[in-house]
């Protein structure tokens, strides 16, 4: 199962760049949707242990509240900087 996660996180990844390299999609940044995606499958990785690892879900928490907080930013939704 965890193969094909990191495969379709892939995927996705290679088309949102695909997008916005086309033009098509011009309302988001790249870089900050790795960040939000990558910091996910980290704390979700860190989750799916039987006993759960609190590195890699603060690590990967952290990862994906900065990309969140990027993509807000962009888009005026938080004026802090």
């Amino acid at each position: 199962m965890r193969q094909y996660g990191w495969g379709l996180l892939l995927v996705g990844l290679g088309t949102l760049f695909l997008l916005q390299s086309l033009g098509v999609a011009t309302g988001f940044s790249f870089w900050s949707v790795v960040a939000v995606l990558g910091g996910l499958t980290i704390a979700g990785d860190g989750l799916s242990r039987r006993r759960p690892d609190l590195f890699n879900l603060a690590l990967g928490l952290w990862l994906a509240a900065i990309g969140a907080f990027s993509i807000l930013s962009r888009s005026g939704v938080t004026t802090v900087t």
